[in-house]
């Protein structure tokens, strides 16, 4: 008979035990439906969820814990039930400004680059007579990508694909930055702001 007490015993310790620690959730702010960049991320557009999670989520995820700021808006497009990353969060208008089109060879960007991420603008010069190229240069950094649009006509995918800059009204000298960039290749190298 204490044989099979010290057993259930023994059962309900190592079951509390399992459940205590299938408990450590986090709340989060999950997409209540699909949101286009630039969607207030207020009212019901947010939806708290828990998650199971570790230090990483807190540093990658906003949390239940901190609303997003009044006036926030989608950075990027976001999933119906999609985490809401950090930096998916950005003020309505922020670095944007003005918008620069800008043409880019499918090779003068990341094939998945889309609206939100941050970017440096390089320009490489066209050879000249002699088939010499001058060194590339560095036109704009840590700039917000509006748009990037991914036309295909009947004969496949472009060539060449359209990407809106968000640029800041101030300290642009819009002359120069467009000289340069209507004088050779642009091309896009994604940072990790």
């Amino acid at each position: 008979m204490w044989v099979g007490i010290a057993l259930v015993a023994a059962s309900v310790l190592a079951g509390a035990r399992l459940l205590s620690g299938a408990d450590d959730t986090v709340g989060v702010w999950t997409t209540s439906r699909d949101l286009a960049a630039g969607a207030p991320l207020g009212g019901e557009a947010l939806v708290v969820e828990q998650v199971h999670g570790d230090g990483d989520l807190v540093d990658r995820y906003l949390l239940a814990g901190e609303p997003p700021p009044a006036g926030a808006v989608a950075a990027h497009a976001l999933g119906a039930g999609e985490i809401l990353p950090r930096t998916a969060v950005t003020e309505r208008g922020a670095g944007a400004g003005l918008h620069l089109p800008v043409v880019v060879s499918a090779a003068g960007a990341p094939d998945d680059l889309g609206a939100g991420d941050v970017v440096d603008v390089w320009v490489v010069p066209p050879k000249d007579s002699s088939g010499a190229v001058d060194p590339a240069t560095m036109v704009l950094d840590d700039v917000r990508v509006v748009s990037a649009s991914r036309d295909s006509g009947p004969l496949g995918e472009s060539a060449t694909r359209q990407v809106l800059l968000g640029l800041p009204k101030a300290d642009t000298d819009l002359g120069e930055l467009l000289s340069s960039v209507a004088g050779g290749s642009v091309v896009l190298l994604r940072t990790g702001s």
